[in-house]
C-alpha cells in the first residue's frame, strides 16, 4: 500500500501517465557510455516539449557521470520552455565545469539574466523566485569573472553570494585542486575563504589540501598571513607556513616564520587557561620546538656546515628524549652518521618507524628503504612498500569492485591481466613501467602513462596497451574534463580518463606504483625479467639524427650528457645536487664533448659553469628538454655515455636503453633498494650508480668514470 495522496486518476481508475523523463534507458546509455545513444535521447525528450517529470534527475545523472554540457543543455532548453527559472542557474553550474571557459560563463549568466525577464515560468515564476534566481545567475558571473581575473575578492559584495552560486563555487574548486599552480585557481579558493569565513582550523585544512602540496605555495601563505590565531592555533598556523615556505623555496618568508614561531613558542600562556588546556598547550609547543630544531638542522646540512648540525641534533635528542615521538631524529641523525654504521643506520630506521604523531620534519623517510635494503632486511623493505600500497589501492575499490584479492608478496601469483594506473609525474609514469616490465613482463597488461610517452612505450612493448592519461595544465580545463566524459564521479579520486574505465572493464583488475614496488622487495630486488631490453623506445631516425649532429658538433670527442640538479627550487637543493663550481670540476676534468640536458638550465648558470672549465656545452639548438621527451630519449641513446642525478631525465634516459652513470647523493646508501651488489640498477640495467658515500666521492667517481669513457 502506498502512503500517498490518491490523484484524480487513480481514483477514476485510469493509469496514471508515464513520465517522459524516466530514466532506465538513459541510465543504461551512460553505463555503456554510449554518447550517441545519450545525445538522442535527449534530443527526442526536448523535441516532445513535455518537461513535467524528472528531467532534473535525468540531468543530474548526466553531471554525475561528467556529462556536463550534456546536462547544461538539457537544463537550459527546460529554462528557455519556461518549466523553473532556477533551470537557469541549474544549467550554468555545469557548463561552467565542462567548458571551464570563466569568460563564456561571464557572458551566459548575463543572458541568462536578461531571458529571465522574458519567460512566462509554469513553476515559481513570480518576482520573488525569479529575484532569487537573478541573485545566484549575479553569484556565478561574479565567481567566473574572479577566476578570469576581471573582478576581484573587493568586489564580493558584504552580504555574500545566492546559496547555489557558493555551492558552484566549492565544486569548481575540487575540481581545480590538482592545478592551483594556476592563478585562476587560486583566486576561487581564496574566494571561498572570504566567503564563507571558516574558522581558523578549516582555514589551515584549506591551505594543506589546495595550496601547500599542489601548487600556489605563495598564495597559501598570503592567506594564512589573513588569519588571527592564538594559542595552539597560532602554533599549528606557524608550523604549516614553516613547511610550506621551506618546500618551496620561498626563503625569505622561511626566514619571517621560523622568527615568528620562536616568538609565539616563548610567550607565556596565559593565567587563567584551564590546566588540562595549557597541559595541552605545552604538549604541542613542544612539538612545535622540535620542528624548529629538524628545520635548523637541515639548514646546517643544506649550508654544509656538519659540525652545526650535529650540535643541534645532540642538543634536541638530550632535550626531547623519552617522548612518544623522538624517534623522528632518527632520520637526521643517519644522514650525519649512519654512513660510518649500517648497523646503526637501522637501528635508528626501527626508531623512526616507532614514533608515534611525530612534529612536522624537513626529513622524507624514503631513506628508510633503502638502509634496509642495504642491511638485507627485505621483508622490512616489502612492509614499506606494502603498506603505502594498501592505503592507494583503497581508494580505486569503485574502479573494480570485483577485483579479486591479490598477493603482492609472491608476484607470480599477482594479476596477469589488469590496468596500470598513471602516477603524479613523468619519472613516476616510466618507473612503474621498468617495474612491470621486470616482474610481470609476461601478462596482458593496460598502462595509463604521460601522453608523451605512450609512442615510445608502444614501440618498445607492441604485446601491452598504452594510454594517454593527460593533465590540467597539458590540456586545459575544457579538454580534460572531456577526456573523462562518462566516468562517476563517485568512483573517480584520481579523475582517471574515460578510456582508462573501458580497459578497467576488460582486464577486471587494477594496479597502482607501490604494488610494484611491494613485488619488487618481495622478490628481494631480483628482477624477473634480467634483460635489458628497453622500455622506451625513441624513433629510430631521430636517434640517427641525434647521432648525426653529435658527430659534427663533437668534432670526433666522447659525447656525455649531463643533467646534474632538479627544477627543484626548494631550500633542500644544495644538499642534494651539486653546485656550478662542482660541475665545472667535471665537465673540466675530461677532454669529453659535454652535452647539456639539464631541462630547466638558465643562461647565466650555464655561463659561469662554462667560465669556471673552460669548456662550453654542446647545447642541441631545436631540442624542448622538458617537453620534448623522445628527442631527449634519443639525444641519450646518441650519446657515448649519460650522467644524471635522479631526476625524470635519469629514467628517461636509463628505460630508453642509453648507457647511464648515475650520480645521485644526498642520504647514505641511495637507491640500495633498485642496484645489485654490482652498482648495476635491477629496473633498467643499462644504468650503473655510483658508490653514494658523500658529496666529493660521488664527485670523485663520477670524474673518473668521465676519464674512463675518453679513453676507451
Amino acid at each position: 500500500m502506498s502512503d500517498a495522496e490518491p490523484t484524480d486518476e487513480t481514483e477514476a481508475g485510469i493509469a496514471p501517465a508515464p513520465d517522459p523523463w524516466e530514466t532506465t534507458e538513459l541510465q543504461r546509455f551512460v553505463a555503456e557510455r554510449d554518447e550517441a545513444a545519450i545525445t538522442g535521447w535527449i534530443e527526442s525528450r526536448v523535441a516532445a516539449g513535455n518537461w513535467t517529470g524528472g528531467y532534473a534527475a535525468a540531468a543530474a545523472l548526466l553531471s554525475a557521470h561528467r556529462y556536463y554540457i550534456e546536462a547544461s543543455r538539457l537544463l537550459r532548453r527546460a529554462f528557455e520552455a519556461g518549466s523553473d527559472p532556477y533551470d537557469a542557474a541549474r544549467a550554468l553550474i555545469p557548463f561552467w565545469y565542462g567548458t571551464g571557459d570563466a569568460n563564456l560563463v561571464a557572458v551566459v549568466a548575463t543572458d541568462m539574466t536578461l531571458a529571465l525577464e522574458t519567460i512566462e515560468f509554469a513553476f515559481q515564476g513570480d518576482d520573488f523566485h525569479k529575484g532569487m534566481v537573478r541573485s545566484a545567475l549575479d553569484g556565478i558571473r561574479l565567481l567566473a569573472n574572479i577566476e578570469a581575473g576581471h573582478s576581484g575578492l573587493d568586489d564580493i559584495p558584504a552580504e555574500g553570494i545566492h546559496g547555489i552560486a557558493l555551492e558552484a563555487l566549492w565544486k569548481r574548486i575540487w575540481m581545480q585542486h590538482a592545478s592551483l599552480q594556476f592563478p585562476s585557481a587560486q583566486r576561487l579558493a581564496l574566494a571561498y575563504v572570504r566567503l564563507v569565513k571558516p574558522g581558523p582550523a578549516d582555514i589551515l585544512s584549506i591551505v594543506a589540501t589546495f595550496f601547500g602540496w599542489h601548487g600556489g605555495a605563495a598564495a597559501g601563505l598570503d592567506l594564512l598571513d589573513t588569519i588571527d590565531c592564538d594559542g595552539s592555533a597560532e602554533t599549528d598556523r606557524l608550523v604549516l607556513a614553516l613547511a610550506i615556505a621551506f618546500e618551496a623555496g620561498i626563503s625569505e618568508r622561511y626566514s619571517a616564520f621560523r622568527s615568528a614561531l620562536e616568538a609565539h613558542l616563548d610567550e607565556p600562556v596565559p593565567e587563567d587557561t584551564a590546566p588540562e588546556d595549557a597541559v595541552a598547550r605545552e604538549s604541542e609547543a613542544e612539538c612545535a620546538r622540535a620542528t624548529l630544531d629538524l628545520y635548523a638542522i637541515r639548514d646546517a646540512l643544506d649550508a654544509g656546515d656538519l659540525d652545526a648540525a650535529r650540535n643541534r641534533l645532540v642538543d634536541a635528542r638530550s632535550r626531547f628524549a623519552g617522548r612518544e615521538w623522538s624517534g623522528v631524529f632518527a632520520l637526521p641523525d643517519i644522514l650525519l652518521g649512519g654512513q660510518a654504521d649500517l648497523n646503526a643506520s637501522v637501528e635508528l630506521a626501527r626508531d623512526y618507524l616507532a614514533a608515534e604523531n611525530p612534529p612536522r620534519s624537513p626529513f622524507a623517510p624514503h631513506i628508510l628503504a633503502d638502509i634496509f635494503a642495504r642491511a638485507g632486511d627485505w621483508d622490512a623493505v616489502y612492509r614499506l612498500f606494502e603498506g603505502d600500497a594498501a592505503g592507494i589501492r583503497a581508494a580505486y575499490g569503485g574502479l573494480t569492485p570485483g577485483q579479486p584479492d591479490y598477493d603482492t608478496s609472491d608476484p607470480a601469483r599477482g594479476p596477469g591481466s589488469a590496468v596500470v594506473l598513471s602516477g603524479w609525474g613523468l619519472g613516476d609514469d616510466i618507473f612503474r613501467l621498468g617495474l612491470l616490465h621486470r616482474h610481470l613482463g609476461g601478462g596482458d597488461y593496460t598502462m595509463m602513462l604521460d601522453a608523451r610517452l605512450v609512442e615510445m612505450a608502444r614501440r618498445a612493448r607492441p604485446d601491452w596497451h598504452f594510454l594517454a592519461h593527460t593533465r590540467v595544465a597539458e590540456v586545459g580545463p575544457a579538454e580534460f574534463w572531456n577526456q573523462r566524459r562518462g566516468v562517476p564521479e563517485a568512483i573517480d579520486p584520481l579523475r582517471v580518463p574515460a578510456c582508462a574505465l573501458e580497459a578497467v572493464g576488460r582486464h577486471g583488475a587494477v594496479l597502482v606504483q607501490e604494488d610494484l614496488q611491494a613485488m619488487h622487495a618481495a622478490r628481494k630486488g631480483i628482477a624477473a625479467d634480467v634483460s635489458g631490453t628497453p622500455v622506451l623506445e625513441p624513433d629510430p631516425a631521430r636517434v640517427q639524427a641525434m647521432q648525426d649532429w653529435l658527430a659534427k658538433a663533437a668534432g670526433g670527442r666522447t659525447t656525455i650528457g649531463l643533467c646534474w640538479r632538479s627544477g627543484l627550487a626548494g631550500a633542500a637543493r644544495s644538499s642534494s645536487f651539486f653546485g656550478n663550481a662542482e660541475i665545472a670540476r667535471l665537465t673540466g676534468s675530461a677532454q669529453a664533448a659535454w652535452v647539456l640536458m639539464q631541462y630547466d638550465w638558465d643562461a647565466g648558470e650555464i655561463a659561469d659553469i662554462e667560465a669556471r672549465s673552460g669548456v662550453n656545452f654542446l647545447v642541441h639548438p631545436d631540442l624542448d628538454l622538458r617537453g620534448d621527451i623522445e628527442g631527449v630519449a634519443a639525444l641519450a641513446r646518441a650519446c657515448d655515455l649519460v650522467m644524471s642525478t635522479g631526476v625524470s631525465t635519469r629514467e628517461i634516459c636509463a628505460a630508453a636503453g642509453a648507457n647511464v652513470y648515475s650520480i645521485s647523493f644526498g642520504w647514505p646508501w641511495a637507491n640500495a633498494w633498485r642496484r645489485d651488489d654490482g652498482m648495476r640498477d635491477t629496473i633498467f640495467p643499462s644504468m650503473m650508480h655510483c658508490d653514494p658515500d658523500g658529496r666529493e666521492s660521488v664527485l670523485a667517481q663520477a670524474i673518473n668514470r668521465a676519464r674512463l669513457e675518453t679513453e676507451r
